[in-house]
Formats: C-alpha cells, structure tokens, sequence
C-alpha cells in the first residue's frame, strides 16, 4: 500500500496531474498530503481510481468482517 498520494507517484504521476485528473486544485492536493485536511471517500475513490484500483469499505467487529456498499 501507498504511503498518500507521494508514495504512488511513480505508480500514477504527479500531484498537480492528479489534481486535473480529479478536479480539486494542486493546493488541495498538498493540504491533503500534508494532513491540513481530511480526506473524504469520495476524493480517495477518485484518487484510487486514477491509479487503476477502486476503494473497498469493510467494517470489522470482533468476530466478523461485513464489507459496506459505500
């Protein structure tokens, strides 16, 4: 797994590609690096999806795992 958005670069390009792939400002993709500010699901989907993967949400309880439609 990555390490952000920086540690995937080599796999995807840089973050000011990333922002027009995605649509966000190259400023929003430092803050988000940078942990100014948080990440929604929705910009992580994005982010994954322009690297070729897509996002699983799995709860996990004590005794099971239930993945989520989210």
């Amino acid at each position: 797994m990555c390490a952000g958005w920086g540690g995937c670069r080599g796999q995807g390009g840089d973050a000011v590609e990333l922002a027009e792939l995605i649509g966000k400002s190259q400023s929003a993709i430092s803050q988000i690096e940078s942990g100014e500010i948080g990440l929604s699901l929705d910009v992580l989907r994005q982010i994954v999806a322009q690297l070729g993967g897509e996002v699983e949400v799995t709860a996990v309880f004590k005794n099971r795992r239930v993945t989520l439609d989210a």
